[in-house]
């Protein structure tokens, strides 16, 4: 091999090696709280709109509190807001908070999930389920 060859195949190697490692670096934020998400496991995708319309409600918000595991399941929840006119969705966020799943908080770049608390506003707007 010629040292000019050497040279430049050692140059392509190293840019390679670092190239790589900064594209398949995922970007976390230092902090990221527990997120309700949009997947097909999300709370929003997991509530049967025309079930709690079917039972009455026109329209209604409810607040919760959740505590969000590292795997993204809520260990634990908590609902307010709970009226006789709210009872399908309170019964239908209930049922569904033990199968959604959540984005787990992140912190300090690390890319581990960490336990976290969240506290969410549930509105439930029937037109937005029409719309589907």
């Amino acid at each position: 091999m010629t040292c000019h060859f050497h040279k430049t195949l050692v140059t392509i190697l190293l840019a390679a090696a670092f190239g790589h490692t900064s594209l398949c670096a995922e970007s976390l934020p230092d902090k990221r709280p527990a997120l309700v998400g949009n997947g097909p496991k999300s709370l929003v995708n997991l509530i049967n709109g025309k079930h709690v319309m079917g039972r009455g409600l026109e329209h209604g918000a409810l607040f919760f509190m959740a505590r969000i595991d590292p795997n993204g399941f809520p260990s634990y929840s908590r609902l307010w807001g709970e009226t006789d006119q709210l009872k399908p969705l309170r019964d239908e966020v209930r049922e569904r908070l033990a199968e959604a799943r959540f984005l787990p908080a992140v912190y300090n770049r690390n890319g581990k999930a960490v336990d976290s608390t969240t506290h969410v506003k549930f509105y439930f707007i029937p037109a937005f389920y029409s719309l589907r």
